[in-house]
Order: structure tokens, then sequence, then C-alpha cells
């Protein structure tokens, strides 16, 4: 079943002097590719892995960013998910948003942390966990490029995730690369 994610985050964060412009961000996803959901706080339930690229630049400073995820599906092999977001990239004095909108939801991130030379950066947002409570805040540590051969710790990026969701301790680890069933890396 999909998450449900409500689009209201407004946490002012500033972890971080270095969160990018959309120029930064843009120029990092064009030079490294795509990044990747390495850790999460939330829990995604039957997806595996989750892999952004941006496919198309828009005049009115829009851009199209294409998601995969991989589900855990009833048969022998997961099943790969392909999904196009309408982005938006807005930067408030030290404060950085990303939201993705598609037909069905929106979200928005905030940049919780950027490390340009770790080429990692840490996205939060609001997630409505379905108790009838409050919105619970939630972080993904992220990679810029291409995933790593064996666990590398991202120490600034683990301790801003760690920093900006206290119960990021308790994260888990995004396997697989959302290319193809059989992990082939990019």
């Amino acid at each position: 079943m999909f998450r449900f994610i409500v689009a209201t985050l407004c946490l002012g964060l500033a972890f971080s002097k270095t969160n990018p412009s959309r120029n930064r961000f843009l120029e990092a996803m064009e030079q490294n590719k795509c990044y990747w959901t390495h850790k999460s706080t939330y829990t995604y339930m039957d997806k595996k892995c989750f892999r952004y690229e941006v496919v198309d630049q828009h005049k009115d400073k829009k851009f199209t960013l294409l998601q995969r995820y991989q589900v855990n599906g009833n048969g022998p092999e997961p099943v790969l998910v392909y999904k196009n977001f309408s982005a938006t990239f807005r930067k408030v004095g030290q404060t950085s948003t990303l939201t993705l909108q598609d037909e069905t939801s929106t979200v928005k991130y905030t940049f919780g942390f950027w490390n340009k030379s770790e080429k990692c950066f840490v996205l939060t947002y609001k997630v409505d966990h379905g108790l009838g409570g409050p919105l619970g805040n939630e972080c993904d540590l992220n990679i810029l490029g291409k995933l790593p051969d064996h666990e590398i710790p991202f120490p600034s990026c683990t301790a801003a995730l760690r920093k900006v969701c206290p119960h990021g301790t308790k994260s888990k680890d995004l396997k697989g690369n959302c290319i193809n069933s059989d992990s082939e890396d990019v």
C-alpha cells in the first residue's frame, strides 16, 4: 500500500549553511545523474529502493524527476515501478525546499543538510502515520551518483540524520538500485 504523505513542512531548518540553491542542486544532479535514498526513518513496508533522476527542465523553473522504486510483489522477483513528479525547488533565506507532485499526492521536503564533498544530503518531511495523531517528522539520507559497492558511512550526513530526526538511529537501510531486479549498478 502506498504511503500517504501530507504536503506541509515548515521546519525552517538551517542545520547546514550550505543548503543548495536550485542551480546548485540541478548542477549536482547533472554531474551525478541521479540520487538514491540510502537510509530512511520512515518504514517503507514493501519497498526496496528509491532512485531519482532529472528527466526534463521547464522554463517556469520547474523540472521533472523520474522516481524508480522496487516493490516486493507476489512473484519471485521484485516489481520495478516508474513514477514522474513535477518538481519545484525554492530557497528562502537558509531554507531550501523541494516539492514533488504527481496526480495523487504532493510531498514537500526540506533540506536538513547538504554536503557536496560527501555527495549526500538529508531531506525531511511530514508523514501521516494514520493513527489520528499528529504528523510525524521523517528523514531520508540521500546519496548523489553511483551507489557504493559497500557500506560507506557518509559521516556528516549520518550525523545530520540523527540530529534532524533523533529517531534516525532506527533508520532503515534501503538496499537495491532500482535499475533492474538483479542489482546492476549505474
